[in-house]
């Protein structure tokens, strides 16, 4: 719940009271307390020996932006490995969108996340203060992989514009799940993207398919606008320089020599080369399950994500890679960045 503003100007005139009154009292009938008392510290928010500079404050911590700190931190929790009811409540406002729950991390204004759904059911204020104390911080890439390069949004992408087709076409794309790079390339080898004759195939399965939101639509046009999105691709998102990253083998009980993940989204730990299937506790921890004669079939190409202690599906599908993001000029990754890292900057 999001504490009122008077109340945080109520907390601030009291701590002020403590601070520069030789004689602090409180009125227990009046909410907050003001004082008189000079502040010969002009910069009280200031740290005592700030760096690379000579003047001195009295370290006070910034009320407001440690608040902000606190919101934003919850919400790199809404995105972590960890299964929790409070989230799939959240999921109704934050995650209508085709990126899912990393919409709070795309281009996406506030405004069209967080507004009230049908039935005036409104978003409670603290989430929404939330998500815009996370958008006044830029996101930066402090590395990018492969597997981060495929990830990367089509659409609400905060470091690149999106495909210039008509709007009709984006919507009928993004219902046929091309949101990220990775689901505009073919899994046939030697193959690159997706060709106009696989993608005519595909849409030929709807039966309505020359209709799309009541509409009628052009589907020669349509499938022309496949060559839009994936020369974008290949030219904006892309191009990149892959890095090599210094992040330790993902942990879980029992130390496992290797981790995959099924497409079905299914865990495989391999202790001595053999493998067993995982099971997943609520904070996304992965423990030794029962023994498989074989490795599955359906193993995913990509490896699956660290988030912390937890696992959160295949890399390649996981935006924001946490190992390759960080808020604004601070490289911690986003799973382990703190409330106090984030003051700063908020």
């Amino acid at each position: 719940m999001a504490a009122p503003r008077w109340f945080h100007k109520a907390l601030q005139a009291d701590v002020y009271q403590l601070l520069w009154e030789r004689e602090p009292s409180f009125d227990v009938e009046h909410v907050g307390t003001d004082s008189s008392a000079y502040k010969w510290i002009k910069n009280h928010a200031a740290p005592i020996t700030p760096r690379g500079d000579t003047m001195l404050g009295t370290g006070l911590l910034d009320w407001d932006s440690h608040v902000k700190a606190m919101q934003v931190r919850w919400l790199l929790k809404y995105l972590d490995a960890s299964t929790s009811t409070w989230k799939l409540i959240l999921d109704c406002w934050l995650a209508r969108t085709s990126l899912g729950r990393a919409a709070i991390l795309s281009s996406i204004p506030a405004k069209a996340l967080t507004k009230s759904m049908r039935g005036n059911i409104a978003l409670p204020q603290f989430w929404g203060q939330a998500l815009e104390a996370l958008h006044e911080l830029a996101l930066t890439q402090t590395s990018l992989s492969k597997d981060g390069m495929l990830s990367q949004p089509i659409w609400d992408n905060r470091h690149h514009p999106p495909p210039k087709i008509p709007p009709l076409f984006r919507d009928r794309w993004e219902s046929l799940q091309v949101t990220v790079v990775h689901n505009t390339f073919s899994d046939r080898v030697g193959a690159r993207h997706y060709t106009k004759e696989e993608n005519q195939a595909y849409i030929d399965t709807d039966l309505d398919h020359h209709y799309f939101q009541n509409k009628k639509i052009n589907n020669e046009r349509f499938l022309d606008s496949w060559e839009i999105i994936t020369q974008h691709c290949d030219t904006k998102i892309v191009p990149f320089q892959s890095t090599k990253h210094n992040k330790p083998p993902p942990p879980a009980r029992g130390c496992p020599e290797h981790i995959q993940i099924t497409t079905d989204g299914e865990y495989i730990l391999y202790f001595e080369g053999l493998p067993y299937k995982a099971t997943q506790n609520t904070i996304g921890e992965l423990t030794v399950g029962e023994a498989l004669e074989a490795t599955p079939n359906n193993i995913d190409p990509s490896p699956p994500t660290r988030w912390g202690k937890g696992y959160k599906g295949p890399r390649r599908e996981s935006f924001p890679l946490p190992d390759e993001y960080a808020l604004d000029a601070n490289d911690t990754p986003l799973d382990q960045i703190t409330v106090k890292m984030l003051t700063p900057c908020a």
